[in-house]
């Protein structure tokens, strides 16, 4: 009884219930972490920047950060080609001054559980 009373307390924080894939099933098995760097800061220009990232399908997180960038994007790929289609999306993005991406080569941790 006490187990369904903390479910039911724990529905108050509870966003959104999501089922978490495999990225390597539907053919997503390389992985990407993208910083970014843009030229204007304000408000609006920063969400479009992150508007247009955001509407690509392999970008599965897109972040608005501190420090040395402006942006990091979590990409799943299908290969090499698929990185390259958005490698030419960040160097034609006028308002880009640079980007850095790392190529995933082993996952230590991926956890979307937060500890309550």
């Amino acid at each position: 009884m006490q187990c369904l009373r903390l479910i039911r307390q724990s529905y108050k924080t509870v966003d959104r219930v999501v089922a978490n894939l495999n990225p390597a099933r539907p053919g997503r098995v390389l992985n990407a972490v993208v910083t970014v760097e843009v030229k204007a800061h304000g408000e609006q220009h920063m969400r479009r920047f992150l508007v247009l990232a955001s509407s690509e399908d392999a970008v599965s997180r897109a972040y608005s950060v501190t420090g040395g960038a402006d942006v990091v994007l979590f990409l799943h790929l299908r290969d090499m080609s698929e990185f390259e289609t958005y490698d030419r999306l960040f160097r034609e993005q006028s308002d880009v001054i640079r980007f850095v991406t790392m190529m995933v080569i082993r996952t230590a941790k991926e956890e979307t559980a937060i500890a309550i």
